[in-house]
């Protein structure tokens, strides 16, 4: 980094983000130039230790951004002389320590990014006292221990994110005092416990709940009303009861809701499907729910997961808009003709399908014209037979395993997949091979990959 870029007496804002600079923050040697300095932003280069004397004693600093660099050791402690300091971050580096005491003390802070690095130790009281804080983000660290009462004094918190990391105990009612919050994230800790409606009491901002892999339990009476509209609700690995909260009902706004692994039974309510017309990602995998499916709706560019329950019956038919469809590890049954010949609102957009691990049964059709752009497929583990049909051309991948048997045509040979372990089948090589054989010149051997 040229040390001159320092030299301009009446600098007020410097950002350099993403510049491929290396190596440490130069010091300057006229220090007295930069005493207009309250903007400095190094984000996204490969600076590392150590962080300038001159730098550390600007105290009318207002914005210091270090984040995606290569800094490491604790924070320094010169840090604590920047009490005007308003944005803070040091996010994706390899810091070491605890959050030191003093930075609690920051009234002024209202954006502090420090995840992703090695920080560890508990959270401090003390974080009660950044009333002024609007984003706080300690994601991707070592921090344990419970989550502190005081945390409900934050009423200026707009976003919180202590995902991955190593907090356990329960979650703290005082969080349903954060009028202001719109998206908490606890992903990958170890909380525990009851979550009621106590803890949503106030949070009539909240747009996006995030809590996976945490072992806790929603308990709501049946007739809650939240007083949130929800945009984006992931759950995963809760204990939620036997059947889909009906409060879902309420909300009309989700996008994105995933639900796997909560120990959901029965059928999928006709309610619920209302909903999911709105929805771009749908994943309710991994639990026990039974019955047949008619449609599945969805919201546009939509990837839907229900695999591994206990569906049965025939496949449903499938919103035009889905474009990554997980059927896999279910109970559907019967022929696939109805599926990949329904021409209902013209071509299908999907992606990748995964039908494997069902009882489906009967020959592949020649329909695959609707499914123009199908780039993989998966359908081992079936007793599917019959031709291969000619118009699976737009498809890349066929993935088969298990008991998928077919008798193809005389173009294609006979190819039989039975009880094999997993095969990935380029399509073009199947189509190359079709038309040396249809030429009448020697066919190449065929070749897994």
């Amino acid at each position: 980094m040229p040390g001159w870029v320092f030299s301009f007496r009446n600098l007020v804002s410097l950002f350099l983000s993403g510049c491929a600079f290396i190596g440490p923050i130069p010091c300057s040697s006229t220090p007295h130039n930069i005493i207009s300095l309250r903007e400095i932003s190094l984000f996204h280069n490969q600076l590392t230790n150590p962080i300038p004397e001159w730098l550390l004693n600007n105290k009318d600093l207002t914005l210091l951004d270090l984040g995606s660099n290569l800094f490491s050791g604790p924070i320094p402690g010169g840090i604590a002389n920047m009490t005007s300091l308003k944005v803070f971050h040091l996010e994706v580096n390899s810091f070491t320590s605890t959050i030191p005491e003093w930075l609690y003390s920051f009234h002024n802070l209202e954006s502090l990014y420090i995840s992703s690095n090695h920080l560890h130790g508990e959270i401090s009281s003390s974080i009660g006292n950044l009333t002024s804080i609007i984003y706080l983000e300690l994601g991707y660290n070592q921090f344990e221990g419970t989550i502190p009462n005081s945390l409900g004094n934050l009423s200026a918190l707009e976003s919180l994110d202590f995902s991955a990391n190593q907090f356990h105990g329960t979650l703290p009612k005082t969080i349903g005092q954060l009028k202001r919050l719109t998206e908490l994230d606890i992903s990958s800790n170890s909380f525990e416990g009851v979550v009621t409606e106590a803890h949503f009491t106030h949070l009539t901002s909240l747009k996006s709940f995030r809590a996976v892999g945490n072992s806790m339990t929603l308990k709501t009476s049946r007739d809650w009303l939240p007083p949130f509209q929800l945009g984006s609700m992931w759950l995963d690995h809760w204990h939620l009861g036997l059947e889909l909260p009906l409060w879902l009902r309420t909300q009309t706004q989700l996008q994105s809701l995933s639900l796997s692994g909560t120990g959901i039974s029965g059928t999928i309510p006709t309610w619920f499907w209302n909903i999911s017309s709105h929805l771009s990602y749908l994943n309710l995998a991994d639990n026990q729910f039974h019955g047949e499916i008619q449609y599945i709706s969805s919201g546009s560019s939509s990837v839907i997961d229900l695999s591994s329950n206990q569906f049965n019956g025939s496949l449903p038919l499938v919103s035009s808009n889905v474009v990554r469809l997980d059927l896999s590890n279910s109970s559907f049954s019967g022929s696939v003709m109805h599926f990949f010949c329904d021409a209902t609102n013209g071509p299908k957009l999907l992606i990748y399908h995964h039908l494997g691990n069902n009882h489906l049964s009967g020959n592949i059709l020649d329909c695959w014209m609707n499914w123009l752009d199908l780039e993989a497929i998966s359908l081992g583990n079936n007793t599917l037979t019959g031709n291969i049909p000619g118009s699976m051309g737009p498809v890349h991948w066929l993935i088969a395993s298990g008991f998928f048997q077919c008798k193809c045509t005389r173009s294609f040979q006979f190819i039989i997949f039975w009880y094999c372990q997993p095969l990935l089948l380029r399509y073009k090589r199947w189509a190359k091979k079709t038309k040396t054989s249809s030429s009448g010149e020697q066919s190449p051997q065929w070749k897994n990959s």
